[in-house]
């Protein structure tokens, strides 16, 4: 899927620029209206020729102006991006000087232009050289106003074309706006230049009305629909953001040409849009929703796919794994080694958990659970017992059977046992798990210490908290709470899921 923009901006200003033309031919010449300036041409003693004095200086400033935006976009900017993309060699200091000749040029030419088209329109005035001037400063302003909307409009496309998975995704919400606004604009800018439309106050009813419908269906295809999920329309957190975006989106209503009863016709054109637009919009999106559901899901897609990946890294050959581990476990119990075998089983216990049910979408949060405890019994096993190191836990869950993502709750103990221990310092760790049919708090606090040199968790590498706030956001979008906090002598994790 390809990013529209470029190509909906070229189409509108090409059919602006011809419209502008058509207009100006069909008010003089077919329906005879006579211009403002010719009063000025008659008072100065000077003959006014329609050609001359209008017709052609106006399609030269039209053709002036639409050539200098696409020599600007289609040989100077985008080729320059394309080539500072594409080139490892040549940094763009070394392009600039181009640059600068290039839009030099181009504000000589239109300024210079400008002026000869100003000077017809304008003949019985005598410009000066000082009007000259103003052309060339005209130019250099509306030059950098077009530089400004440009590097607005490429900085979002590479904002786009680096969005990854879900790039398809951006780029559907990214050509749905273009077309929309092209057309948008467009319309009232024809009816104007050719007097379809001779009432100000229906152009007005316009932007007034088409926009807000715009705005929401925008808003409900693209956020609101597809972020409840699988869940019913008519929840309160859905609820509440209709009626926000639908109030929102209602405030070009002010713009309407009414004086008097305009809060009344607020509140009704938010009411339309919150009964009529929204069902039709609702309607419209269920035709659209495999879709969009696929493309917004692609990210969560990839990162599942990265996961599996990962898993499978570490499912290389995992009989011979458990073959290996039971020969130990039997080598420990028939050594009376307890504590050894224990650990052993352990182990294997966690092992059979990361390749049968981490493959899984969601675990009870009992499952979950167990493997957080069989982890934290590993570290205690490796610390030493004279040392000034504390680890406690409290598990409680009053709803076992509630799901949640697997290893999603592992990284941050993880993490805990890797820097908050110090063979050297007093440490600590406490982990605490609470779970009831509305919601999962977890919260791990460790002290601030390094990991000893001897330490052989120090430069053992684990899931990273990155990867899972990348899976809170896919997973869990608006259903979590997550807030890491700094002290003096202590980390904090707490994070809150919601069913």
């Amino acid at each position: 899927m390809k990013i529209r923009w470029r190509d909906h901006e070229w189409i509108m200003t090409t059919i602006l620029a011809i419209s502008v033309i058509a207009g100006n031919i069909w008010t003089f010449l077919f329906l005879g209206i006579r211009p403002l300036r010719v009063s000025a041409f008659e008072q100065n003693n000077f003959h006014f020729n329609i050609y001359r004095n209008e017709l052609l200086p106006d399609v030269l400033l039209v053709m002036t102006v639409y050539s200098a935006y696409v020599i600007l976009n289609r040989k100077i900017i985008v080729p320059y991006l394309e080539n500072l993309k594409s080139s490892r060699a040549t940094s763009w200091r070394s392009r600039f000087p181009r640059l600068y000749w290039q839009l030099s040029s181009l504000i000589v030419l239109v300024g210079s232009v400008v002026y000869l088209a100003l000077y017809f329109k304008h003949e019985w005035a005598a410009l000066t050289l000082r009007n000259l001037w103003g052309c060339y400063l005209g130019a250099l302003l509306g030059l950098m106003v077009a530089l400004l909307y440009l590097a607005i409009r490429e900085g979002v496309i590479f904002a786009i074309e680096r969005s990854g998975s879900r790039m398809p995704y951006w780029t559907l919400v990214c050509n749905q706006l273009t077309a929309f606004l092209s057309i948008y604009i467009t319309i009232p800018f024809v009816s104007a230049a050719l007097r379809l439309v001779h009432e100000g106050s229906m152009i007005d009813l316009y932007f007034a009305v088409l926009l807000p419908f715009f705005l929401v269906y925008m808003a409900n295809t693209y956020w609101i629909f597809p972020l409840q999920g699988d869940r019913k329309l008519f929840n309160i957190p859905t609820v509440l953001r209709i009626i926000v975006t639908t109030g929102i989106s209602s405030l070009p209503f002010f713009l309407a040409p009414f004086h008097e009863g305009l809060e009344f016709g607020f509140l009704g054109c938010w009411l339309v849009h919150l009964f009529v637009t929204t069902p039709i919009t609702w309607i419209l999106y269920q035709g659209r929703r495999d879709k969009i559901l696929q493309l917004r899901g692609a990210e969560t897609a990839l990162s599942k796919s990265t996961m599996d990946l990962q898993l499978l890294r570490s499912q290389i050959n995992p009989h011979f794994l458990f073959n290996t581990l039971n020969t130990l476990y039997g080598f420990a119990i028939r050594e009376n080694a307890a504590l050894t075998s224990g650990g052993i089983q352990t182990l294997g216990d966690m092992m059979r958990f990361m390749l049968e049910e981490n493959t899984k979408d969601s675990i009870p949060i009992s499952r979950e659970a167990e493997y957080l405890q069989n982890y934290i019994r590993l570290q205690k096993m490796r610390i030493d017992d004279t040392l000034d190191i504390r680890v406690e836990e409290k598990i409680d869950l009053a709803c076992r059977d509630q799901e949640i993502a697997p290893m999603l709750l592992i990284p941050f103990v993880e993490n805990a046992f890797k820097h908050g221990v110090s063979l050297d310092h007093p440490s600590w760790i406490k982990i605490d798990l609470n779970c009831d049919k509305k919601k999962i708090v977890f919260e791990v606090r460790n002290s601030l210490h390094p990991g000893a040199g001897n330490d052989p968790e120090k430069n053992r590498g684990g899931i990273g908290n990155n990867n899972v706030l990348t899976r809170l956001k896919l997973i869990y979008p608006s259903r979590h709470q997550i807030f890491l906090t700094t002290t003096d002598t202590e980390y904090i994790v707490r994070l809150t899921l919601h069913f």
